[in-house]
């Protein structure tokens, strides 16, 4: 495996971890994890309040704000290689997790979608020193039946999924400046069997970086994302467990015009790199 896909699949198997904290199976959860160097922040919780946030400033500054009401995860990081405590590397990411009943006619439709939209920009003193330098975004959407078995635990890797998308967005290895604006979706749907139907549905979104000894700085601006939404059929009604995921859904915000960031990447240069997306399906190392 190459140092690329290995700093990626560290990533998400960072992500996976958090979202455990020891814990077991619970009807609902959140997770707003930082981390950038040596500092961490893990703010795990089941069965308790439906928003959190983790924040650490440890020569930069990683935040996550995971809100289950408004069905957000929303995250930022920025900071310069050399300027960190403990290691060169960031992440910012939210999980959250929900049993959802629906009462619906047979043959419904539900649809499940992530929205999630940002910028990314920074700047490379040697690019292409070691072909190490390592951006990243990722994000997951999950819904299994009960019987499943699915948890904070394994979510990302349970096989059974009724509802599987997953999006991996590679930023690696930049120009000697680099912009990119990101406006992306994850979807899918099931078809009910009539009645009252119960599924376990996950949402993971994380940014991160890896200077991996680059004099770099990145700067991620995801505050506005990642949205979850669900629609139906008419006549289809829900609930969850929290009694609150979606009830106060609005859609995400526009990722701000480039004039309103002129001013801030200015120190930063002109434009870089192109965007390589890729969809995978993802299994820790």
């Amino acid at each position: 495996m190459s140092l690329k896909l290995k700093s990626i699949a560290g990533a998400l198997s960072l992500l996976a971890a958090t979202a455990v904290s020891g814990a077991a199976q619970a009807g609902y959860f959140i997770t707003p994890y930082a981390q950038l160097g040596s500092g961490s922040d893990n703010g795990y919780v089941a069965n308790g309040p439906s928003s959190g946030s983790a924040t650490v400033q440890n020569g930069g500054e990683a935040t996550s704000d995971v809100d289950m009401t408004a069905g957000t995860i929303k995250t930022f990081l920025s900071f310069t290689g050399q300027d960190v405590t403990g290691g060169d590397f960031g992440q910012a990411a939210g999980v959250f997790g929900d049993r959802v009943t629906f009462t619906a006619a047979q043959g419904s439709a539900i649809n499940f979608g992530i929205d999630f939209d940002g910028l990314i920009y920074g700047y490379d003193d040697e690019p292409g020193l070691d072909d190490n330098f390592q951006i990243g975004v990722i994000a997951r959407l999950r819904v299994f039946d009960p019987s499943a078995g699915a948890t904070a635990n394994n979510f990302a890797v349970q096989s059974g999924a009724l509802v599987s998308d997953d999006i991996v967005l590679d930023f690696s290895n930049p120009d000697y400046s680099f912009y990119h604006e990101l406006n992306e979706s994850l979807a899918g749907s099931l078809v009910t069997t009539g009645g009252v139907n119960s599924y376990d549905v996950f949402v993971s979104f994380s940014i991160f970086s890896a200077m991996n000894g680059h004099p770099a700085s990145v700067y991620m601006d995801f505050l506005n994302t990642a949205t979850f939404g669900i629609t139906a059929d008419p006549g289809v009604t829900y609930t969850s467990e929290a009694g609150l995921l979606g009830s106060d859904i609005t859609p995400a915000a526009a990722v701000p015009e480039p004039a309103a960031w002129a001013l801030m990447i200015l120190g930063f240069g002109a434009a870089g790199a192109m965007v390589r997306r890729r969809r995978a399906a993802l299994v820790p190392a």
